[in-house]
């Protein structure tokens, strides 16, 4: 399953992910139905590799996934800052527009 979160309106930071379904009729086993795994960096706009910062590291990583779309062996979600499916000079200029900028 996908989910997607937007994170707008959540503060800077680490998140822990957890899912839980709901027990079926007859089920007997629902020891597995949570699951507690992963975490979510919310972080500063255009911080592709989430360290809180917006710099080269960043640039250097926009580019390697430069046009590439969800399935492409190159693809990473954190360079499409737009969220549009495809890494591309949009993603780029907002990269350039938020250069040099940190949380705190």
């Amino acid at each position: 399953m996908t989910f997607t979160w937007n994170t707008s309106d959540w503060s800077e930071g680490n998140y822990t992910i957890e899912a839980e379904v709901d027990i079926v009729t007859n089920e007997a086993d629902f020891s597995d139905n949570t699951l507690v795994d992963g975490w979510v960096v919310v972080t500063i706009q255009s911080d592709v590799n989430g360290d809180f910062r917006c710099e080269g590291k960043d640039n250097g990583a926009e580019a390697k996934a430069y046009d590439t779309r969800p399935g492409d062996l190159l693809w990473n979600p954190n360079a499409d800052i737009n969220g549009d499916l495809v890494v591309e000079g949009k993603d780029a200029g907002i990269v350039a527009k938020y250069y040099d900028t940190h949380y705190p």
